[in-house]
């Protein structure tokens, strides 16, 4: 199950530095990258097969650390990351709601995991770090850097909990 782990990060880890490297400047949001590489000629499917892979890889092992209580949460928010790969076009007005309502429930099932299992320190540090940034620069790129603490929250609790 840890090689799971590993390679949905190592999906993230390297989708992100693609997309940074190529578009040079941070984007308003993940999904904002799906029009960023189209608009400098790259695959945009790349964001939806990232975000697919993503949640396939990691879905099982977060059930299988999860109490069974909660399981749940980390089933919606794996769901939430299929229905945005599916649905990536946010600026179209079909496919708009789904993804949105797909990204606040990934990232709210993300947290609130997170802080069910008691590992509420992780976001709390995260945030930390971020909003700093937020405050003194990065205004528009709010969204990006609140997923990335939402994302990188589960993946470093899962780290913990695995360890």
């Amino acid at each position: 199950m840890l090689d799971l782990l590993f390679l949905s990060i190592s999906v993230f880890i390297v989708y992100l530095a693609y997309v940074l490297f190529n578009i040079k400047f941070v984007p308003i949001s993940i999904s904002d990258t799906y029009y960023q590489l189209d608009n400098i000629g790259k695959p945009k499917w790349l964001f939806q097969l990232c975000m697919f892979l993503i949640g396939a890889f990691l879905l099982p092992c977060w059930l299988n650390v999860s109490p069974e209580n909660i399981q749940f949460l980390s089933f919606l928010s794996c769901g939430g990351l299929f229905f945005i790969s599916v649905a990536p076009a946010f600026k179209l007005p079909l496919e708009g709601p789904v993804h949105y309502v797909s990204a606040y429930f990934s990232g709210g099932c993300s947290i609130l995991w997170v802080l069910w299992v008691g590992l509420w320190y992780i976001p709390v540090i995260l945030l930390l770090i971020v909003l700093p940034f937020i405050f003194w620069g990065y205004k528009k790129q709010a969204a990006f850097l609140l997923e990335l603490v939402a994302i990188l929250s589960v993946f470093i609790s899962l780290l913990t909990m695995y360890y």
